[in-house]
């Protein structure tokens, strides 16, 4: 496994905390419902709580690649994580470009079929959702860095 090549100890009690809980061997209070971890991870009261935490002065650390790939937060559903996402970039200091996909069908006698709104609200695995907020750039120079983002084509 990688994190054993790291060396890094929390890391490697971290994955064998989560290899314990796959298979089913791990100190858990359950329910029909829910799965509850004692001892997992940073527990926090919030999310904003949590993110402070695991994201200590993002707004100045953000550039930093290793400070990045040591942080992690895991979240059960995609929209836990859209969530977490869009809290974290608020946080950055940069400007927020956003991209609206374009709402087109190739038969016209279709558009009726399908509410615009409710095309507008899928999002699929792998895809862009409808609105698409991006943020990138270097906030000393202001200088945007498109080459590193991927954006869609207009």
């Amino acid at each position: 496994m990688r994190v054993a090549l790291q060396a890094n100890e929390r890391a490697e009690m971290f994955a064998n905390k989560l290899l314990r809980l796959g298979n089913r061997e791990t100190d858990t209070v359950q329910s029909p419902d829910y799965v509850s971890l004692l001892n997992f991870g940073t527990p926090a009261e919030n999310i904003d709580i949590l993110l402070d935490r695991i994201y200590p002065q993002i707004h100045s650390n953000y550039e930093n690649h290793t400070w990045l790939m040591q942080r992690a937060i895991l979240a059960p559903h995609n929209d836990s994580v859209r969530q977490i996402n869009k809290l974290l970039a608020k946080k950055l200091p940069t400007q927020t470009h956003t991209y609206t996909a374009i709402n087109s069908v190739v038969d016209e006698e279709q558009a009726v079929q399908f509410p615009v709104k409710f095309i507008n609200s899928i999002e699929v695995s792998g895809l862009p959702p409808h609105v698409l907020d991006l943020k990138c750039g270097n906030k000393a120079t202001g200088a945007h860095e498109w080459h590193k983002v991927y954006h869609p084509k207009l």
